[in-house]
């Protein structure tokens, strides 16, 4: 270090450069190494994930691999259990951004989060959907929804776009109807929006 700054003060040219190079790391530049570094971990595992299950090294996950992988991370069910089709449907329309059929790295998260959102309060969506589904369809209709989303939201009234954002991201089916395993994608959508609201307001005032 002492010999880098000597070089710099007997060049005058080259001090701007090599005093720009002795600067340490800005708390900015730090923060953004990090996340860059949290992405790249995150992308290795989803990678180690489609590796363990591909098994004929498509580099995605064919639907009987898809099936091998949800049905070994749900702690909800006996082990070996496998997804039904309608919830297997559900996953693939919510990840498969693609439309290929098959889930890749980059969808892979969608996918899990799908199914373990579901799958850690599977019991609770019966009763949810019970209540809430007064017309007695089996699934939920935009006012059902919004009835739904007022009680989360402490009685307090929703905004239309506020339930146009949620039924946009958990109808997955596009049938304007919330189904049992569309509520979980509803209610993740749904607190998802209000932390980030929380965050916003947090950020103003400070």
């Amino acid at each position: 270090m002492a010999a880098q700054i000597a070089a710099v003060r007997h060049s005058g040219a080259k001090k701007e450069v090599d005093l720009c190079a002795l600067t340490p790391m800005s708390d900015a530049d730090r923060k953004r190494q990090d996340q860059a570094w949290k992405e790249y971990e995150h992308k290795v595992r989803m990678n180690k994930i489609i590796k363990q299950y591909d098994t004929n090294n498509t580099n995605k996950l064919e639907k009987d691999q898809l099936i091998e992988l949800l049905t070994a991370i749900d702690g909800s069910t006996p082990a070996g259990t496998k997804p039904s089709e309608e919830e297997l449907d559900y996953v693939s329309r919510s990840a498969d951004k693609s439309g290929d059929g098959c889930i890749d790295a980059a969808e892979l998260e969608a996918a899990l989060g799908a199914w373990m959102t579901y799958t850690e309060l599977r019991e609770g969506w019966d009763e949810k959907l019970k209540k809430y589904d007064v017309s007695g369809t089996g699934s939920l209709s935009r006012d059902e929804v919004n009835e739904y989303l007022k009680d989360l939201n402490g009685g307090k009234e929703v905004k239309k776009q506020e339930l146009d954002m949620v039924m946009a991201a958990a109808d997955v089916t596009s049938n304007d109807q919330i189904s049992k395993l569309e509520l979980s994608r509803a209610t993740a959508v749904w607190y998802g929006y209000v932390e980030r609201k929380k965050r916003s307001k947090f950020c103003v005032i400070s």
